[in-house]
């Protein structure tokens, strides 16, 4: 399938499902809109390297181009790590000297 056979049918789906595209480029989910979702998807499930794969792309720039996920993930390490050590629920009341727990 050439790419502009692929707008078609990706033209004729978003019609068809009423979809609102909200892009100054497309009135129509587009190729590269599909092909980002799936890497997410891939990352997610599989890991970089077998997204990497199904990407035809190296790991790096998988890496690089999803890097929001990996962020994400060492946030909730993060949370929940703070979490295990300190699981009081505190509040900031702006007296520095004396906040509130």
């Amino acid at each position: 399938m050439t790419t502009k056979g692929a707008r078609n049918v990706l033209d004729r789906l978003t019609d068809a499902a009423d979809i609102d595209v909200s892009d100054p480029n497309h009135d129509y989910l587009a190729p590269h809109g599909g092909r980002r979702g799936m890497g997410e998807i891939l990352v997610r499930s599989f890991g970089y390297t077998v997204a990497a794969r199904y990407l035809d792309n190296s790991e790096e720039m998988v890496r690089q181009r999803y890097s929001h996920i990996e962020a994400g993930k060492l946030g909730d390490k993060a949370t929940a790590g703070i979490e295990d050590v300190d699981p009081a629920p505190r509040s900031w009341n702006g007296d520095e000297d004396n906040p509130s727990s």
